[in-house]
């Protein structure tokens, strides 16, 4: 006997169980590069860089208003930037955003950056910075870490021409005065904060100096070279 009889089945139909997404996508906002410290020295021309990411993906239509990615600079008028949105290529959660700012006036200002997902939970991120004329590189912080160290201590200073070539000249001297080492470095398309190397707590003769709390006379940055 055969046997016979029918079966059921949704094909692309809702799931029901599924839970609604109520999450805002995380946004990193920094500005120029994604070293930046909140509160930073920048020059006059920059740019916005913001990391995003959303297990739905970030929206990048024009609709619904107000749920397109867009910025504001110290509470002014918004502008509208999905264009500059890039998703990373590996996955559509994950995304970043580079858009150039120029003709920044000198002193504190704060940038807004809004960005939604898409089923439209919306986020800000705000961050604080301080431009400077633009016409002389400044270093804004050099520090050595850890400090004091008997082995190794790390050197690093942020300053603001990230983008630039750098030639970098550091002194190191004793309370005393005496020069310890003078070390050279150059620095290609320098980022805000750079790392320059490990010091091994040794004098240019090689001479072990034991525990060391290091004292900077100067970071001296004696000329960049600009981009071609």
């Amino acid at each position: 006997m055969l046997a016979s009889g029918y079966s059921t089945q949704n094909v692309g139909g809702l799931d029901n169980t599924a839970l609604p997404d109520t999450t805002p996508p995380q946004i990193r906002l920094f500005m120029g590069d994604t070293t930046f410290v909140s509160g930073g020295v920048v020059g006059p021309s920059t740019k916005i860089v913001a990391l995003l990411t959303d297990e739905n993906g970030i929206n990048i239509s024009n609709s619904p208003e107000g749920k397109e990615i867009h910025f504001s600079l110290d509470d002014g008028p918004s502008q509208n930037i999905n264009d500059y949105y890039l998703t990373l290529a590996d996955s559509y959660q994950k995304g970043m955003l580079i858009y150039p700012l120029d003709g920044l006036e000198k002193g504190k200002h704060t940038l807004t950056l809004t960005a939604s997902d898409t089923h439209n939970n919306t986020n800000t991120a705000t961050v604080p910075f301080v431009v400077t004329d633009g016409t002389r590189i400044e270093i804004e912080k050099f520090l050595n870490y850890p400090n004091p160290f008997e082995e190794n201590t790390t050197l690093e200073f942020t300053h603001t021409r990230p983008g630039e070539d750098l030639e970098v000249w550091v002194c190191i001297i004793d309370l005393a005065g005496n020069k310890i080492l003078e070390q050279h470095f150059e620095v290609l398309a320098s980022q805000y904060r750079v790392t320059l190397t490990e010091w091994n707590g040794r004098s240019a003769s090689g001479t072990k100096l034991g525990r060391v709390y290091m004292w900077v006379n100067y970071l001296f940055v004696l000329y960049w070279m600009a981009r071609k």
